[in-house]
C-alpha cells in the first residue's frame, strides 16, 4: 500500500512539474517569437521600394487619433514574409 501511495505521489509531482515546465516553455516561446518579429521588422522610409504581393495583417488604427506607430505584415512576390513599421495618422479623430 505504501508503494502505491509513493508511486501515486511521484506521478502527481511529475505531472505538476511537467505542466509547469510546459507553461513556462510556452511563455518563453511567445516572448522569443515577439522578439524575433521585432528584430525582423524594417522601418519604412519614404521612397523605400516594397515588393508587396499579399498583405497578411496590419495594425488597426481606427480607434486612435494622431500620429501612431503601425505594422504591416506582408508576403513578397517570392513568398517571403516581411514586416514593416511606419507612422500613420490614426483615423479615430473626432471633428476632422
Amino acid at each position: 500500500m505504501q508503494r502505491l501511495l509513493k508511486a501515486t505521489a511521484l506521478l502527481i509531482a511529475g505531472t505538476v512539474t511537467a505542466t509547469a515546465f510546459a507553461e513556462d516553455g510556452a511563455e518563453h516561446l511567445r516572448a522569443y517569437h515577439a522578439q524575433a518579429i521585432a528584430e525582423q521588422a524594417k522601418h519604412y522610409r519614404y521612397g523605400d521600394d516594397l515588393d508587396i504581393a499579399r498583405v497578411l495583417s496590419s495594425t488597426d488604427v481606427s480607434g486612435q487619433c494622431g500620429i501612431v506607430p503601425t505594422r504591416l505584415d506582408y508576403e513578397d512576390s517570392q513568398g517571403q514574409q516581411h514586416t514593416v513599421e511606419y507612422l500613420v495618422w490614426g483615423s479615430g479623430c473626432n471633428g476632422g
